[in-house]
């Protein structure tokens, strides 16, 4: 198994802090993406708590840089034990998080997931490039992984609402795959800025109101 040199990498940020979760009827599962940490959610965490709503940022595949399939049990395997007593999960996922939460929601139990916000999100995958063997080493096997010629499939499973929130400065995603279901726009923000578009991202989970979010192309 090849290790990417940024897996390697030791926390940079605060992670959230540790919430307890029996007994809450709801709570917000957040997935970052490839090379990234649980601390970029340290500020939605915050604003979560504020709301009176646990938040739970899960490190996974070695920051999320090993096999997608790898990954994708890895948290399946998380949540499960969450899901008893009929608790509703919301998940927010940036970039290939996103990815992540969607294929989570065709595998788990029906109803398991409520709402699934990305942020940036590769719902369809990024282009593809050359020099793969050297990317694999420095960043990863996802990486490589996301990376398609052709869209990854955008079928959305019933009962799950998918809420997009996209950038027109976002050079990490196109518009072509981070655009599904329901899209929030906003402008001049990186993409690994997106998580902390707070008021978006709230307005997206319900907790807060706001202007009617306009329906986005969906592209195959």
């Amino acid at each position: 198994m090849i290790m990417s040199w940024i897996s390697w990498i030791p926390p940079l940020l605060e992670n959230p802090k540790p919430q307890t979760l029996a007994g809450e009827p709801r709570i917000v599962v957040m997935l970052h993406g490839t090379g990234s940490e649980p601390g970029v959610f340290r500020h939605l965490a915050h604003a979560l708590n504020g709301y009176g709503v646990p938040a739970l940022a899960l490190t996974y595949g070695r920051r999320a840089t090993r096999d997608l399939d790898e990954c994708l049990r890895e948290l399946e395997q998380r949540l499960l034990p969450l899901m008893e007593g009929g608790r509703r999960i919301d998940i927010v996922g940036h970039s290939l998080g996103g990815l992540m939460a969607l294929r989570l929601a065709r595998v788990l139990p029906p109803g398991s997931i409520t709402t699934i916000v990305g942020l940036g999100a590769a719902w369809r995958g990024t282009p593809w490039t050359r020099h793969r063997l050297l990317r694999r080493h420095i960043l990863g096997e996802s990486f490589v992984q996301v990376q398609t010629r052709t869209p990854f499939p955008d079928d959305i499973p019933p009962d799950v609402e998918i809420v997009s929130i996209v950038s027109d400065a976002d050079s990490v995603v196109p518009a072509w795959s981070s655009r599904l279901g329901r899209v929030i726009e906003v402008h001049g923000v990186r993409h690994n800025a997106l998580p902390r578009r707070i008021p978006e991202i709230l307005r997206a989970l319900g907790l807060v109101s706001g202007s009617p979010v306009r329906p986005g192309p969906v592209q195959s």
